[in-house]
C-alpha cells in the first residue's frame, strides 16, 4: 500500500500456453484443468481466500511458487484451492496464500482428495455494522486486469459473461477483497494485518457501490 488501495499478495501469475495445466496430487495422480481461455475462463470464479503475512510487505523482488492442495465437489461445482507462498530474496517467507476456486457446474471426477489441510473462514461471531460505501467505477475491472494481469473475460466482456450465466461483467474477488480490507482498515486504524479470509458469496457488478460492514471481535476484525 503506497498513497492507495491496501492490495495485499493476494495472487501469482502462472506463465502457460492455453493448452492446459496438470498439476499433481497424491504421488502419480493429477488434476487436469482445462484451457483458460473457453471452458476454463467461463466457468471458473474466485470462492474463498486466505493470505497470511510472514513480514511486512518491502519493496524488493519475490520468487513466488504455487500448488494444488485440495479439490472437492462441492454442490455449485468442483471447489480448487490452489496454495501460494511468497519469498524475499533472502529465501524468507513473505505470505502464504490458499486461493479458492469454484469451478461453476463442474463434476469432479475421483472423488475429493487433498494433500494438506484447507480452513475454511470462519464464520461471524457478532453483527456486523455497515462502516462505509466504495464507489466502483464502471471501468473498475478493467483497470485492475491490467493492472493484476488476471486476463479473465468475464471481468471486461459483457457478452462473454451473459454467455456465461452471469448478469454482466463482475468485479475481480481480488479486486473486491483489496476494496473492502482498505475500508476495514482505515476504520479501525488497524495498518498491518496478519491474516486476511474471506468467502465470496455475491458479485459485484460496476458500475455500483460496494458496501462494508465489520466489527472488532477481540484482537481481530469480521
Amino acid at each position: 500500500r503506497r498513497g492507495g488501495e491496501w492490495l495485499h499478495l493476494v495472487r501469482a501469475g502462472f506463465a502457460h500456453d492455453g493448452a492446459g495445466l496438470a498439476v499433481g496430487l497424491r504421488g502419480g495422480d493429477a488434476v487436469e484443468l482445462p484451457p483458460f481461455r473457453g471452458f476454463l475462463a467461463e466457468h471458473l470464479v474466485h470462492a474463498q481466500h486466505d493470505m497470511t503475512l510472514h513480514r511486512e510487505v518491502e519493496e524488493g523482488e519475490l520468487l513466488i511458487s504455487g500448488k494444488v492442495v485440495s479439490v472437492a465437489q462441492r454442490r455449485p461445482g468442483t471447489f480448487v484451492v490452489l496454495r501460494m507462498e511468497a519469498r524475499g530474496e533472502a529465501g524468507e517467507g513473505v505470505s502464504t496464500t490458499d486461493y479458492g476456486m469454484l469451478y461453476r457446474g463442474v463434476a469432479l471426477e475421483g472423488g475429493d482428495r487433498a494433500l494438506e489441510r484447507v480452513e475454511d473462514p470462519p464464520s461471524h461471531g457478532q453483527e456486523l455494522k455497515k462502516i462505509g460505501e466504495v464507489g466502483i467505477a464502471a471501468t473498475a475491472a478493467h483497470v485492475y486486469t491490467e493492472c493484476a494481469r488476471i486476463w479473465n473475460p468475464i471481468h471486461t466482456d459483457p457478452e462473454y459473461a451473459r454467455e456465461a450465466g452471469l448478469p454482466g461483467i463482475i468485479l475481480h474477488g481480488t479486486a473486491t477483497l483489496a476494496f473492502s480490507v482498505s475500508a476495514v482498515l482505515g476504520k479501525f486504524s488497524f495498518h498491518n494485518p496478519g491474516r486476511v479470509r474471506c468467502r465470496f458469496t455475491g458479485m459485484v457488478l460496476m458500475p455500483g457501490a460496494l458496501r462494508v460492514h465489520a466489527s472488532r471481535q477481540g484482537d481481530a476484525i469480521a
